[in-house]
Parts: structure tokens; sequence; C-alpha cells
């Protein structure tokens, strides 16, 4: 365990002037450097402006759902088994699932002292991406006191970015910036950490597949925000229509099918027909019928099942909702004429 006093002094606003120095380097126009391109991972590096340590980030894509990656990224105890320099890791109190406090020791190379942080971490669930942001900066904890041989970093913001591609495909982003404290010049630091992001990444690629995070579900309680803030992102590519958006969020299983149709052409007609089988049992659907002069026609899709199936194969229907992006009047005229052609 963690040993604790009430003496310890730790820097309480390192986290807000690293976000600004980040903030302030992009506004200078301090780009990320393209550096190397290997193992299917991209690193780049950054001068940070008014300091002399640089930022370290590198990009893949790894084949595993973000419910994968996010649970290996909870799992804090097993840090160790992946990401480069952290020697532990323990949760010192956990808020939320993805909302904690925690202590890390980073190895440094004898004869240098190990390391050591406390810091915050928590994630932001981004529909513009889609998914997560996961930010772990330097906390103010005064109950946990600095320890024999480490030295305190005073500075630290790490981020994971993942974004959703594929339903098992997963873009993830990891970035780096420490301040390593004690007598270390930034000439010996910048070095040490311009490979930490690949390594991790390399070594997440395959610790994700581990048996504990390979059936992770996107549908849980703690997952289904991101996969909700995922479906709509698809959705709103081609829907501009609240009351379709609004009935996939509804149901779980329109999410998932949402996410295993994802961005591609095929899987947008595969997500419309699904909607539209459950869209046309909604009262928004109903609502929708009302001022037409072919009512009557319309309402025999709320409880024909049989046709509702034999509609949602129709290719030019599907792809005139995608073209129309709602209930439009020309959607309307085409599901009107298909039930008159079924009648007949």
């Amino acid at each position: 365990m963690i040993r604790k006093t009430t003496t310890a002094a730790i820097i309480a606003f390192c986290g807000i002037m690293l976000a600004a120095c980040f903030q302030a380097a992009a506004a200078a126009g301090k780009d990320w450097k393209l550096e190397e391109e290997e193992d299917g991972i991209k690193s780049y590096s950054r001068v940070v402006e008014d300091s002399k340590y640089h930022a370290f980030k590198a990009t893949t894509t790894i084949d595993a759902t973000m419910a994968q990656i996010g649970a290996v990224l909870r799992d804090v105890p097993n840090y160790p088994e992946w990401m480069a320099k952290v020697k532990e890791a323990e949760v010192l109190k956990r808020y939320s699932p993805n909302d904690m406090n925690v202590y890390l020791i980073l190895n440094f190379p004898w004869p240098t002292s190990d390391r050591d942080a406390v810091a915050t971490a928590k994630t932001e669930v981004r529909g513009d991406l889609p998914g997560t942001i996961t930010t772990t900066r330097i906390m103010d904890d005064p109950e946990v006191g600095e320890k024999d041989g480490l030295v305190r970093v005073p500075a630290m913001l790490q981020r994971y970015i993942m974004s959703f591609k594929e339903m098992k495909k997963t873009e993830i982003t990891y970035s780096i910036f420490l301040e390593a404290g004690g007598n270390l010049p930034a000439m010996t630091v910048n070095p040490s950490l311009e490979s930490v992001p690949h390594e991790s990444l390399k070594n997440l690629k395959e610790f994700v597949k581990k048996e504990q995070y390979k059936n992770a579900n996107p549908f849980n309680p703690v997952n289904m925000p991101v996969s909700e803030a995922i479906a709509e992102s698809i959705l709103r590519t081609r829907f501009n229509d609240p009351h379709i958006i609004e009935t996939v969020l509804a149901d779980v299983k329109l999410v998932e099918t949402t996410l295993n149709g994802g961005f591609s052409e095929e899987g947008l007609k595969e997500i419309t027909a699904a909607i539209m089988g459950e869209y046309v049992k909604t009262p928004y659907f109903k609502a929708d019928i009302q001022p037409r002069e072919d009512t009557e026609l319309l309402a025999k899709l709320t409880t024909n099942r049989e046709m509702v199936d034999e509609m949602v194969e129709d290719e030019e229907i599907l792809e005139l909702i995608l073209a129309e992006g709602a209930m439009t009047g020309p959607v309307m005229d085409a599901m009107g004429l298909f039930v008159k052609n079924e009648m007949d």
C-alpha cells in the first residue's frame, strides 16, 4: 500500500499549465513532426512552448472494439504489462468506471532514480471523433507523500484518443508530455521518452487480445454511452431527422446494428432497413402520415409485419431514404406506392 501523509506538496496547477502549454504550442504553429512509421504505428514529436521538454505521440489502428481497449485502460494495476516505463500502477480512488485518481511509479534507467506521480484520469465521450479522450494529468493530493528513493514528477500530461473506424477496428493515439524533475536535463529525458508511445501501442495491440478483455460488451451500462455517441455520429452522416435518431438511440438492438454497419455504404443500407422496420411502429411515424391523403394506406405498415419486411428490402426505397435523410414527402410517396402495389 502507499504511505500517506499530510506533508506532501504537489504542484496543484501543473495539469492546467501543461494543457496551456499544448494549446500555446499549437497556436504558435509548432506542429507534430513525423519521426518514423514502423509496425503500423506512426510516431511524432513536438516542441512545447516555454519548456525544454518535448511532447511525443503515436497513432495506430488496432483490431479490437473500443470496449476492449476501454477495459484495458480501466485495468490500472495491469498497466506495467503493456505501458512503457510504468513500473507500478494503483487506483487511489475510483469515482466512476472512467473517472479515477491513480498512483504511478515510472521506470528510469540506473543510476537515475525512478519517478512517481499522483494523477487524475478522466474519460470524455466525444461524438465528433467519434470516440473518447482519456486524459491523465498531475493532481494535488496531500494524503500521498513523497517516497524514499523516488523523485516526484512535477509535470505530466498523458492522453489517449480513441476513434471508431469499424466495430472491431479502432484508431488510437497516445500522447505524453513529462517533466522528469530532479537534476535530469531535458536533453537526457527527451530521447528516453520518444519511444514510449510507440512501444505502448505496440504492446497494447497484443495485450488487448487477452481473455479478460476480448469479450468486453460494448452495450453494457459502462460502455453504452460511448456506443450511443458512435451510433449518433454514424447516423448524422446521412440522417437529419431527430426522430429517426431518437428511435435508434432508444433501442439497444438498433444501436448494435448501427455500429456493426459502420460508415460504409452497404452498412448504412442495412442500418436504414433496420431503422425503418422499427420506425413504422413509433408514434413519430403515425404523426408523419396524419396530414397525408394516403394515411390509411400507409397506416397498414404499422400492423402488417410481412409487408414491412418486404419494404425494407426494396433497394430504391432504402436509397431514397438515405438520399433524403428524413421522412420527407418523396419518401412517403414511395412507401405509399409500395403499399398500394402490394395490395393490388
